[in-house]
């Protein structure tokens, strides 16, 4: 398996956390809680397990990863990448009809928010489809 495969496996995972423990703080609250406090914590969570993730993946394969990105990577990030692109456009849309048909300013914002986790979960989960698929 690809170093920039074992990544992105990594990354999802976190990512799958990340957006649970969001969840989590955000569905019960309601909305009443002020938004930077919720995203601070998930955005710590997020880096530590990122840092760590990627600490003992390099450790396991310290070649692959320094390695640079070959021809093929670059095109799989880049498809993966651009698809992920649509997914935060069309959540961000949504987030904003959500604010012009009435519902609250956190909520526009937590729609945002998870448009942004959803892209990214949407890069990682191309990108290793796009690996097993051998592109």
């Amino acid at each position: 398996m690809p170093f920039r495969e074992k990544s992105a496996w990594v990354m999802a995972a976190i990512i799958a956390v990340t957006a649970a423990l969001y969840a989590a703080l955000v569905a019960p609250l309601g909305g009443r809680v002020p938004p930077l406090i919720v995203v601070v914590l998930s955005v710590i969570v997020l880096a530590v397990l990122s840092v760590f993730g990627q600490i003992a993946i390099a450790l396991l394969a310290p070649r692959d990863a320094g390695a640079p990105a070959d021809e093929r990577d670059r095109r799989i990030a880049d498809r993966a990448g651009h698809l992920s692109g649509v997914v935060l456009a069309a959540g961000i849309v949504i987030a904003m009809g959500m604010y012009l048909v009435g519902h609250p300013g956190s909520h526009m914002f937590h729609a945002a928010f998870f448009s942004l986790i959803a892209a990214q979960m949407t890069e990682y989960v191309l990108q290793i489809w796009y690996y097993r698929r051998g592109l």
